[in-house]
């Protein structure tokens, strides 16, 4: 994943996977990230939200807590009140204070929703019952890598068809006003819009994150082997 925009600035950051944006100034990026956004599917209310000056974006450093930035994104999005303070988490020192210190979860380790929820939130977070009723969760494979039924994928699909139907499953909550987290290339990730063959994410680290903010899915990887690849998802309805 790159940051979208010339050739030259995808050149210079092609051997990142994720781009903080740290070479722009504040007013530059917030300009990039809106035209971004305006050619991406995004829904209104989602745009509302990231252009709130409340809005908080997240940096968790080189703290591996990207299911607990990811799981404070879409708390912040659907407002959902948390045991933990989303506006403490704008740099690395702060994010390691809340996830590491104060509930000592997990630096490393998860790749699906419920093994960071039921291992490590619902163990170590007081009162995280109150952050999880108002959570949505859907998985798509079960252990061994079996599919999950589907109501837009018919039965007996192949691996193909079933990729396809998860992307579209998703890219449909967008549309209703669903923001959406995954765990996808050993990261967990917010989504919040789409393309016909792309996502667009809120990425949560890196130098002067909040001079950055967005990731796009590069165009390699087609929505197949994006759906193919999800286990499971969280979601919120954005409001």
């Amino acid at each position: 994943m790159i940051h979208p925009g010339s050739e030259k600035e995808n050149t210079k950051c092609v051997d990142k996977q994720w781009y903080s944006g740290k070479d722009l100034s504040k007013k530059k990026a917030i300009s990039k990230r809106n035209k971004i956004i305006q050619t991406f599917n995004v829904h209104e209310n989602i745009k509302e939200k990231l252009n709130s000056k409340s809005f908080t974006w997240i940096n968790q450093g080189n703290i591996g807590g990207c299911s607990f930035a990811c799981l404070s994104h879409l708390c912040q999005l659907g407002n959902i009140q948390t045991p933990w303070d989303i506006s403490s988490l704008t740099n690395e020192r702060n994010f390691g204070k809340v996830y590491k210190k104060q509930y000592s979860c997990d630096d490393s380790g998860y790749n699906d929703w419920y093994s960071v929820i039921s291992s490590d939130f619902c163990v170590k977070i007081e009162n995280f019952y109150s952050v999880l009723q108002y959570l949505n969760y859907q998985p798509f494979k079960s252990r061994g890598g079996v599919h999950i039924k589907l109501e837009t994928v018919e039965e007996g699909s192949s691996s193909e068809e079933y990729g396809v139907g998860v992307f579209n499953y998703i890219t449909t909550l967008l549309d209703q006003g669903y923001a959406v987290g995954i765990p996808f290339l050993q990261h967990f990730i917010t989504i919040i819009g789409y393309t016909e063959n792309q996502l667009l994410f809120l990425g949560s680290f890196g130098p002067n994150y909040d001079y950055g903010g967005l990731h796009v899915l590069d165009k390699s990887f087609i929505p197949m082997m994006v759906g193919d690849a999800i286990k499971s998802c969280i979601y919120v309805k954005v409001n």
